[in-house]
């Protein structure tokens, strides 16, 4: 194998790798889209507990209000408003881990698009020393075949005088 076929073949291998590289950055920024839509949801479903919750416990300390609860009406508020605080809390951890999960996709996003800009330094280096190669190879070409009609040239000079 020659040299000219090594360099090709390494131009070939290297394309290979970038465009894997590419598709991997782009199924990660995807993913990290996906991480982010997510938040915004449990953010979003947060927002509309916590509406919710304004509007029952509004309702609760309404009924309070219109006069004397028994000690079943009691427990049953206590017990709505500690139902209330427990879904707010798992929307919380939710959304914390959301948050978390975001952040890390973000992370994985951030480095393999580094790392894709590496190999596209990598590549981009490869395939201009590819051409430099290539325009000494037809500089020397072109050296030769001057130096051979020149020869060429001489040779017929000398037979004339012979």
């Amino acid at each position: 194998m020659t040299r000219k076929d090594d360099l090709r073949q390494l131009i070939e291998l290297r394309a290979m790798r970038m465009r894997r590289a590419r598709e991997q950055a782009q199924r990660q920024h995807n993913r990290h889209d996906q991480t982010v839509r997510a938040l915004e949801a449990a953010k979003g479903e947060n927002l509309a507990h916590d509406e919710r919750r304004r509007r029952e416990e509004e309702a609760l300390y309404s009924h309070l209000a219109q006069g004397p609860a028994d000690h079943r009406d009691l427990e049953r508020y206590r017990g709505a408003l500690s139902d209330l605080d427990h879904c707010a809390r798992q929307l919380e951890e939710r959304i914390h881990g959301a948050e978390r999960h975001e952040r890390q996709e973000a992370l994985k996003k951030e480095e393999l698009a580094a790392e894709y800009r590496r190999k596209q330094k990598l590549h981009d280096r490869i395939l201009i020393l590819a051409e430099e190669k290539r325009r000494e190879e037809k500089k020397r070409a072109d050296l030769v075949n001057e130096i051979e009609d020149e020869e060429a040239i001489r040779a017929k000079g000398r037979k004339r005088y012979r």
